[in-house]
């Protein structure tokens, strides 16, 4: 094979390979910072969740005398209780503070609700608490999901509450804004992993090239000794044939050159 062709390969095979091992990294990047970006909020949302677990289920101890009787529901015992819980959702050592807390009956309706009189987007947040089914499904059990109010991140808890009978009886419900100062923390930590998980892989396809290039270069030349035994092989076989005649096995190179001779001229 002439050299030309064969650097011509080469160079297309660098090629491909160069853009088959950068594509394979973008998207390997890609997915690894997306999968950051998820297991930071996943992470936060569990704190989050864990601490407000934590208040709601004392809360409930707290409260389940005054929900026995649907009909006997002590609204101002309870008002008081939610405010205390709204003190407590502030005691989050700067993650953010609850802003929106209320309990609901069975049916959704609004028995108590407390909000921040700080909170300056105060009507976006009850429009938006407004616009929600307040039905916990039957057997569904206490849940958090991120809410996106006025371009800030909140977390949504849902809690059911239970009364001595042990018999759900209501649902408190909080929405907890979360602080810039946490968004900042959580977003370093993304860009941090995400960088480092990034550079991981460029390090990696970095190592892998040469050591894949070395192979092609070795499997190339294996290729080409392989194509030169076989052509070895079809010439001795084409003497050994020629060969039954004395001194005739000149007779196919003739032959050959006989053949080609006239399409080159004529080209």
């Amino acid at each position: 094979m002439p050299k030309t062709v064969k650097s011509s390969i080469k160079a297309t095979i660098r090629r491909q390979l160069f853009l088959r091992l950068l594509l394979a990294c973008t998207l390997i990047s890609i997915i690894l910072a997306a999968t950051v970006f998820f297991i930071e909020f996943h992470r936060l949302g569990q704190k989050i969740g864990s601490r407000a677990n934590e208040i709601a289920t004392r809360f409930n101890d707290e409260t389940r005398h005054l929900i026995d009787d649907p009909e006997l529901i002590h609204k101002a015992a309870l008002q008081e209780k939610l405010k205390a819980l709204s003190i407590a959702g502030k005691l989050n050592l700067g993650m953010g503070r609850l802003i929106y807390s209320a309990i609901y009956d069975l049916s959704g309706n609004a028995i108590v609700i407390e909000k921040d009189k700080q909170c300056g987007y105060e009507k976006e947040v009850v429009d938006f608490m407004a616009s929600l089914d307040h039905k916990l499904p039957s057997g569904a059990g206490a849940y958090h999901k991120y809410r996106d109010i006025n371009d800030i991140s909140h977390v949504h808890i849902v809690y059911p509450l239970t009364n001595r009978k042990f018999e759900r009886a209501a649902i408190v419900e909080g929405l907890f804004a979360i602080s810039s100062q946490t968004e900042e923390q959580v977003e370093k930590r993304i860009l941090f992993s995400a960088f480092g998980t990034v550079g991981i892989v460029i390090l990696t396809t970095l190592i892998l090239y040469p050591i894949i290039m070395m192979l092609i270069r070795r499997l190339t030349k294996l290729t080409d000794n392989l194509l030169q035994a076989n052509i070895d092989t079809l010439r001795a076989l084409g003497n050994t044939i020629a060969k039954r005649d004395s001194d005739t096995d000149i007779h196919n190179y003739r032959v050959t050159v006989y053949s080609v001779y006239p399409v080159t001229t004529s080209c």
